[in-house]
């Protein structure tokens, strides 16, 4: 089964850095989907809020295009990035040798597993990919240190996860790992032990 691997947005604030995660990325022979988290282009969604007042139904949708917009760049940074945006498009992507870049409006413009408000961040987005993947697993990319030790409640107290993500690891059963600045040199093998089954 395939692995959910989101790149956080703060990682889009650091060139060097976002490249050499593509690079690493670029590399898997496993099949992987990457979710872009919403970054700059999701802070621009808050200011905007904070102006004109609107409500966070409307913000919500406008921070999934945030991620589509990171989408596009991610997907302009490697030739083996694809941006896709129905699941069932994935496969294709794969046989092709391929990564899909998850473009994620059409499919969450009207998925009601998703709360419409600042509770829910492009990490239970991934999550929920995953769980729509049936037994399938997650992993968030952080610039941020994360002690591996922290469990989902931690991760969320401590603002490393949005509120929402630990429940959507609950309820679909997942396998997840978050990894932070430290850590990303794990990845690969992270991949590989969901991909066997072994963590």
């Amino acid at each position: 089964m395939a692995v959910v691997i989101k790149l956080g947005g703060s990682l889009f604030r650091n060139v060097s850095k976002l490249k050499n995660v593509c690079g690493a990325l670029s590399t898997f022979s496993q099949p992987i989907v990457l979710v872009p988290g919403g970054g700059v282009f999701g802070d621009c969604v808050r200011e905007a809020q904070t102006q004109f007042a609107f409500d966070d139904e409307t913000a919500h949708l406008m921070a999934i295009l945030a991620m589509e917009q990171n989408g596009y760049l991610l997907s302009s940074l490697n030739a083996r990035f694809e941006p896709t945006s129905h699941l069932d498009q994935f496969p294709a992507v794969w046989s092709f040798e391929r990564i899909p870049v998850w473009m994620p409006f059409l499919e969450c413009e009207h998925d009601n597993e998703l709360a419409r408000n600042w509770s829910v961040s492009s990490d239970s987005i991934a999550a929920r990919l995953a769980e729509r993947m049936e037994g399938g697993s997650v992993v968030l990319l952080k610039s941020c240190v994360v002690d591996p030790s922290w469990n989902l409640e931690q991760l969320a107290e401590r603002g490393v996860v949005d509120q929402t993500f630990g429940h959507m690891v609950k309820r679909g059963g997942l396998r997840y790992r978050v990894l932070g600045t430290e850590e990303l040199s794990l990845l690969s093998q992270v991949v590989f032990d969901f991909e066997e089954g072994s963590t």
